[in-house]
């Protein structure tokens, strides 16, 4: 996945209000979104003064990953 579409995908993610009751300053600790490919996507704060984020696929297994898809599906 390139950097601009894993923007894109976070963004999608704090738009639609999928993040973490967590705060790291004024960041969400956590933004969740769904690739057009149907996968769970986690992002975890990394830098306070960057604003930057680590993001991943989650385990379709991870019970999260299915809240997520359900969640992501409804709206």
């Amino acid at each position: 996945m390139s950097r601009a579409e894993a923007l894109e995908y976070l963004q999608k993610g704090l738009r639609r209000g999928f993040v973490s009751e967590r705060l790291c300053g004024e960041w969400p600790q956590n933004v969740w979104a769904v690739s057009d490919a149907g996968v769970p996507l986690e992002a975890q704060f990394e830098n306070r003064e960057t604003g930057t984020y680590h993001g991943y696929p989650l385990c379709g297994s991870d019970p999260l990953a299915k809240e997520i898809l359900s969640r992501w599906e409804a709206l």
